[in-house]
Order: C-alpha cells, then structure tokens, then sequence
C-alpha cells in the first residue's frame, strides 16, 4: 500500500498539479480539486459544482417531502 501512494505522489508532482480535499458543506459530499501547481488555476473539480448543485436541491426536496407527510 506504502507503495502504491508513493507512486501517486510522485506521479502527482511529475504533472506539476496540487490537489486540494473539501468536503462540501450543503451536501457533506468529498470534493476534489486539482490546481495547476504554477498558475494556481483549477483545472477540475470531482465532482463537479452542478451536481453538487443538483444534490443539493435534491435534499432540500427530500426535506420539504417529509415536511409535507408529517
């Protein structure tokens, strides 16, 4: 296993990219974001705010579903 993240590590600072772990407070969903490590610019984000956006709006309608059957 020890080896296996050294890899990733050093895979990681061949492309030159910075990865950043959140955990998105609407949701509680883990998000990852990868940097580019010289312009600092995101290059992507996992997942992606739309869904984060979508689930969301997912739970608020949960939310008011079970507010109605009560």
């Amino acid at each position: 296993m020890g080896d296996a993240v050294q890899r990733i590590n050093d895979f990681v600072q061949v492309v030159q990219r910075d990865l950043q772990f959140t955990v998105d407070e609407d949701t509680g969903r883990t998000v990852v974001k990868v940097f580019d490590a010289r312009s600092e610019e995101l290059i992507r984000q996992l997942p992606p705010e739309e869904i984060l956006e979508v689930a969301a709006y997912m739970d608020e309608l949960r939310g008011l579903l079970v507010q109605d059957k009560a």
